[in-house]
This record gives C-alpha cells, structure tokens and sequence, in this order.
C-alpha cells in the first residue's frame, strides 16, 4: 500500500510537470503565432529603412501646397505682373533702363549702373524660368497623393500599434522577424 501511495504521489506530480510543460509549449506557441501574425502584417505594409523622412517629407509639402503655390504666384505677380498693366517689378526695370539710357547719353559715368542693373533684369528674367518650374513641381496627380497619404496613415497605425516612433518602424519589423525565427529555431 505504501508503494502504491508513493507511486501515486509520483505520478501525480509527474502528471503535474507535465501539465506544466503543455502550458509553457501552449504559451510558446501562441507566442510564435503573434509574432507570425505581426511579422506577416508587417511584410505586406513592407516598411523601408530610410523611408519614413522622406515621406513625412513630401506629406509636409502636400499639406503645405496652396500656401507655396500661392507664395509662387505671389512671386511671380510682383515680379511680371499682369501683361497689360506697369506694375511689375520687371516693367518698372525695363524703365528705369530706358531712362538711364538716356542719362548715360549725358554722363558715361552712369554705365556701370545701366550694367547691373542690366545683370538684375536678367536674373530676374531667368527667375520666371525658376519660378514656373517650381509651379509646375508643385501639382500632384490624384493618384500619388492617394498613395502619398496611404502610406503616411500606415506609418501612424503601424507605429501606434508597435508602440514605435514611425522612423523607428522598419526597426521594429527587424526585431520582429529575429524574434520569430529565434521563437522557430531555439537550437541556434
């Protein structure tokens, strides 16, 4: 009897240990499915390293756009102006020339002036180069501000959810796949 009872305790405990061993391999394992599942969720947003300054970048610029379009506009009035009206800062150049054109015919002396002033006009003419190409920089297709915004929004969700900078998110996914495959192949 006495043999039985201690061959009892034995296999109780046993019994025990071994309950314990499927409740550490149950928690592994749903460990491993969650890091599986957040390392799979991650692989199809597909963060890049240096992705996120770039994007938060252009996000800016978007967000910023009628207010640099306006100010190139604004440039580009004051600079020309309307067509039909004198106004303009290259108008009233091109004015100030024609009379220091004339006074030069007086005093040579004022050559120099004419000269940069001269120089000024034609900076200010290859500006509206400048200023029209940057206009022209400035429109977006519908369908790259989509994807502009989407990927920005996956930035935030993503980093929110991991607990992570959004510059820190492609860091974070690294972790993830070593922690994963450390999870699959304890041996190594």
């Amino acid at each position: 009897v006495k043999v039985l009872q201690t061959c009892h305790q034995d296999l109780r405990q046993s019994m025990g240990e071994l309950s314990k061993l499927h409740a550490e391999a149950d928690a592994g394992h749903e460990k491993r499915a969650f890091l599986s599942y957040q390392v799979r969720e991650l692989e199809q947003f597909a963060p890049l390293a240096d992705e996120w300054d770039s994007l938060h970048a252009r996000h800016q610029r978007i967000h910023h756009q009628a207010e640099l379009a306006g100010a190139l506009q604004s440039a580009e009035l004051l600079l020309f102006g309307d067509p039909q009206s004198d106004n303009s800062v290259n108008t009233q150049l091109s004015h100030a020339l024609l009379e220091l054109e004339k006074a030069r015919a007086i005093d040579p002396a004022l050559s120099e002036l004419s000269e940069m002033l001269e120089e000024a006009q034609t900076l200010i003419n290859e500006s509206e180069i400048g200023l029209r190409q940057a206009g022209d920089a400035m429109r977006l297709d519908e369908a790259e501000l989509a994807e502009i915004e989407q990927r920005y929004s996956g930035y935030l969700d993503f980093s929110r959810k991991h607990r992570v900078e959004p510059a820190q998110l492609y860091q974070c996914y690294q972790s993830l796949c070593e922690q994963l495959e450390a999870s699959e192949n304890p041996e190594q």
